[in-house]
């Protein structure tokens, strides 16, 4: 967990920046909605209401992402597209956590991750 403690000098908070205004484009503009994209939205949705995984409707996945992203949506609507925000800071804090591990070889991997 060495690299939670790293110091956040500007050089690692403009290539977050940059990477969540890069992913958020691409998936918001880019990329079409699936079905997979809108049934995690929903698991999601139906968390944030109070509704209870398993009990109340059926959950084929763990409940961990769909909890996180409902507390997210909770704060920030129940909109699509805050649900969108929360997949790139999701995506953008892993490819920043690649990045301080390899360095420059990691930008090879966005348009991986991407798709």
């Amino acid at each position: 967990m060495r690299w939670f403690l790293v110091k956040f000098n500007k050089k690692y908070i403009l290539f977050f920046i940059v990477t969540f205004c890069l992913v958020f484009c691409y998936t918001y503009f880019v990329s079409a909605v699936y079905s997979d994209e809108i049934w995690n939205y929903g698991v999601s949705y139906n968390i944030s209401l109070g509704m209870v995984p398993y009990r109340d409707f059926n959950l084929v996945t763990t409940p961990l992402y769909p909890m996180l992203a409902s507390i997210f949506i909770r704060i920030f609507g129940h909109h699509l597209y805050s649900f969108h925000i929360f997949n790139c800071l999701i995506l953008s804090f892993m490819i920043c956590v690649v990045y301080y591990k390899i360095r420059k070889k990691s930008i090879l991997l966005i348009p991986l991750i991407l798709l």
